[in-house]
């Protein structure tokens, strides 16, 4: 506890992990990871993600282990402690073989507990059309700002992401380790990081996209059909757009920012390689949008399976990029 004491092996290994500013600790257990339920209850499922304000009145713990003393309940206590304490924690099954060397790999095993797992969980329930309809009430909202406006939402993204380099620095170096551990090409690796001083050539980017004359509204050509009766030709913005894209970081920025200042939604869909990457940019981007447009004028497509339930939503997706 607060005083150094100890009461099980669980708790000791938390200790420990503080102790030694540990990168992570793995709690190893006789079952997957952490149920929602007893895991000889075939209504339990395995909990992939720990929220304390979530899960805590949810969970109903089964007896205790037969290999130690405090079983899950004691896991789950030292687990919440040290995650608290910026370590983070995986629980996963001792049993499996290979089972630490999958977790430091970042495969999806077991039940991982995190400081900022309650930010991850926004918006994971969101259904493919729920994701795209939101996009396109935001961009109606973004629509209707003055030039001046949208410039200003650019040039607060510039400043989040510089705000924010070292976070993005440090996700994107999971991104590359997991890559080059999973043993891909070394294109695929140059392409997915994002070199020093990347992030500040990003938002200079950005500032000069912001002060680019507005692409909302132009006339591009006017005919006078009758006395008295014009036909305007203006640019407008397309609506909501799909784009799918390779694990290069820098074009979901590039990507966010052109559709912020051309006025429209977007849904992002990026390489699995940059997962980590991928997510970190998305909120630090989208928490820079006003709340009277909404952070979910740009959405995150995570997972190959959403794509085709959006491909089917003509109604609310204007334009689709591959």
């Amino acid at each position: 506890d607060s005083s150094g004491i100890f009461w099980d092996n669980d708790s000791l290994a938390a200790l420990l992990a503080l102790g030694l500013k540990a990168d992570l600790l793995i709690l190893l257990s006789d079952v997957e990871g952490l149920y929602s339920g007893p895991p000889s209850d075939p209504q339990s499922k395995l909990i992939h993600t720990y929220i304390n304000e979530v899960h805590q009145s949810e969970i109903t713990f089964g007896d205790k282990s037969r290999v130690g003393r405090g079983g899950m309940t004691a896991k789950v206590k030292a687990a919440v402690g040290a995650a608290n304490a910026g370590i983070p924690v995986v629980i996963t099954s001792g049993y499996a073989p290979e089972n630490i060397i999958k977790v430091l790999q970042g495969e999806h095993i077991g039940t991982l507990f995190h400081q900022d797992a309650h930010l991850w969980a926004l918006g994971k329930e969101v259904g493919a059309r729920d994701m795209a309809v939101a996009s396109r009430e935001a961009s109606r909202r973004l629509q209707a700002l003055s030039s001046q406006e949208r410039k200003q939402i650019l040039l607060d993204v510039a400043d989040a992401l510089e705000a924010n380099e070292k976070l993005i620095t440090f996700e994107n170096e999971a991104d590359v380790t997991s890559a080059q551990l999973a043993g891909l090409e070394k294109s695929l690796i140059s392409r997915l990081a994002l070199k020093p001083g990347k992030i500040q050539s990003l938002a200079n980017s950005i500032r000069v996209l912001a002060n680019m004359e507005d692409p909302i509204g132009l006339v591009l050509k006017k005919t006078e059909l009758a006395d008295g009766l014009l036909l305007e030709k203006t640019s407008s913005p397309l609506g909501v757009l799909l784009i799918v894209f390779e694990s290069r970081p820098d074009a979901l920025v590039q990507i966010a920012s052109l559709a912020i200042r051309s006025g429209n939604g977007l849904l992002l869909k990026g390489g699995k390689e940059a997962k980590r990457s991928n997510a970190v940019l998305h909120k630090v981007i989208t928490e820079a949008i006003p709340d009277s447009v909404g952070q979910r004028l740009i959405g995150l497509v995570t997972t190959r399976e959403e794509i085709p339930d959006l491909l089917k939503l003509d109604d609310v997706i204007d334009l689709v990029i591959p």
